[in-house]
């Protein structure tokens, strides 16, 4: 790498670092600042995975070899993939628990759904048993 590439390179991860740094900040003040968990875990996850994301093209082009471009897309895409599937995943876990949300909640999306849910899986068990006692 030349020196004047070189520079620049060093511009660009520092401005990286800086926006992943920002990010992770933002995240943190989303945990601090948000009324319930369901706000928590969406401001988190968001700005967490953006934070992240900038942090590893930073060291993509630090290193700027083919093996840190290709381990640092595939930890991207990991974090792209995996962090919204488990803010879900324990936001829901958090519902089925009975976490109220916060007070001011305008619409609760997920009542309607679960209740559904929750009636399919009774017929379901329902049928179950009259084909147990019919087999009997």
């Amino acid at each position: 790498m030349t020196p004047f590439v070189a520079e620049y390179a060093e511009i660009i991860v520092v401005v990286l670092i800086a926006a992943g740094v920002f990010f992770h900040f933002v995240a943190s003040l989303g945990i601090l600042r948000m009324p319930d968990l369901y706000m928590r875990f969406s401001g988190m996850s968001m700005a967490g995975t953006l934070g992240t994301a900038s942090f590893m093209i930073a060291a993509a082009v630090h290193f700027a070899n083919s093996a840190a471009v290709c381990r640092a897309v595939v930890v991207i895409l990991f974090i792209f993939i995996t962090s919204p599937i488990s803010a879900h995943i324990l936001g829901r876990a958090a519902y089925l628990s009975g976490l109220p949300l916060w007070p001011k909640s305008v619409i609760d999306q997920w009542k309607p759904a679960l209740k559904k849910e929750l009636e399919e899986k009774k017929n379901a068990e329902k049928e179950d048993a009259q084909n147990e006692t019919a087999v009997k």
